[in-house]
């Protein structure tokens, strides 16, 4: 459509009424001037902000990216491309331009060797953020995704939804010569046997569930179930308590050990690495607390009084990153959390840490 339009004024004529009335008032002849400019400053400015204060840009924000924006669009027209366009030193100016594109390919080759000189960006070290789930492709034995020593005497199932997905790597790195992991997962699948929760795929849960259903009968070390708690269970006592108890049953597989991760504090991770980069040079302000500290502690209350098993034992991550005050997702360089839900492998490692001392316990 744009461009039909664009089509049609230029068809028209210099003599049509809009081409001689409107289209040619003094500050729309300037914008037509710098609108180059302006399409690639806008772009610049726009993704320094982006990657600083986080996509949620304020109306204050994006008024400063106009204003800016077409004071450099006006400079690179007046200083810059009035100069070489249609300055009077052809020769002088061909070398300039030379010079300056060899200049500018030379930054973005030592840009590229440097892997963008990640070790020091913005004026502050690079953040080190690590992905902890591990790729089953090449682990599936028998239908199941298994790792660590395969030929280990003791078996461990590690279940639940995405976030148990993201303590598979430090397993696997950690317990990878004691331990045999059988591992079944799949994101939005609350592992339940008789307390669904809100489940996003059903039949693909049910295929997860038959699975741990056919671990009965096998000599299991060890559970551990890792949810996102509070996107299937309401934050009521009721729901809690049922929840937590169905977890005990473990579909009736009768491990020796029981462990169950309860909820992770939930952060704008956004805002919060944008702040780490920027150290508030343009006032931002982040929340530091969890966003499901309600949650949290309705679940750590209910969970210590809910009468189990003996052989239980909950970990909760809430704990390690977070306090009634705040979070802490990034200390010093580090960020534990891969998103504003999910531990990062670093932040994982931890958990996981707490765990093999319940497994040796």
């Amino acid at each position: 459509i744009p461009t039909i339009c664009a089509g049609l004024i230029l068809w028209s004529g210099e003599k049509a009424l809009a081409n001689k009335g409107f289209l040619s008032l003094e500050a729309l002849i300037i914008i037509g001037k710098i609108s180059y400019p302006l399409y690639l400053w806008h772009w610049l400015v726009l993704a320094y902000l982006n990657i600083t204060q986080g996509e949620n840009l304020g109306i204050h924000l994006k008024l400063s990216i106009l204003i800016l924006s077409t004071l450099l669009s006006w400079i690179t027209y007046r200083f810059i491309e009035k100069v070489y366009r249609f300055g009077n030193k052809p020769t002088l100016n061909a070398l300039t331009l030379s010079i300056s594109i060899a200049l500018i390919g030379l930054a973005g080759y030592m840009t590229y060797i440097n892997n963008g000189f990640s070790e020091y960006r913005y004026g502050t070290k690079s953040l080190i953020k690590f992905f902890g789930r591990l790729d089953c492709k090449e682990l599936m034995i028998d239908g199941f995704c298994v790792f660590g020593n395969p030929n280990a005497e003791k078996n461990i199932v590690l279940y639940g939804d995405s976030h148990a997905q993201m303590l598979s790597g430090p397993l696997h790195d950690k317990l990878s010569k004691e331990y045999k992991v059988i591992y079944l997962s799949n994101g939005g699948c609350f592992a339940g046997e008789k307390y669904e929760g809100n489940k996003t795929d059903k039949e693909t849960c049910a295929k997860v569930f038959e699975k741990m259903n056919s671990l009965r009968g096998e000599h299991i070390y060890a559970t551990i179930k890792d949810e996102n708690w509070d996107a299937y269970v309401p934050n009521n006592e009721k729901a809690i308590t049922d929840s937590i108890q169905d977890s005990f049953s473990v579909y009736g597989i009768n491990p020796y050990k029981i462990i169950i991760i309860g909820p992770t504090g939930s952060v704008d991770l956004d805002c919060l690495i944008s702040d780490y980069y920027s150290r508030n040079i343009i006032g931002k302000q982040c929340n530091h607390a969890a966003l499901n500290l309600s949650f949290n502690q309705s679940f750590k209350r209910i969970s210590e009084k809910v009468i189990g098993p003996n052989n239980i034992y909950f970990v909760y991550p809430f704990d390690y990153f977070c306090s009634n005050e705040k979070c802490n997702p990034i200390v010093n360089r580090t960020s534990y959390y891969w998103d504003d839900n999910h531990l990062s492998y670093d932040g994982a490692s931890i958990i996981v840490d707490r765990i093999i001392d319940i497994l040796k316990d």
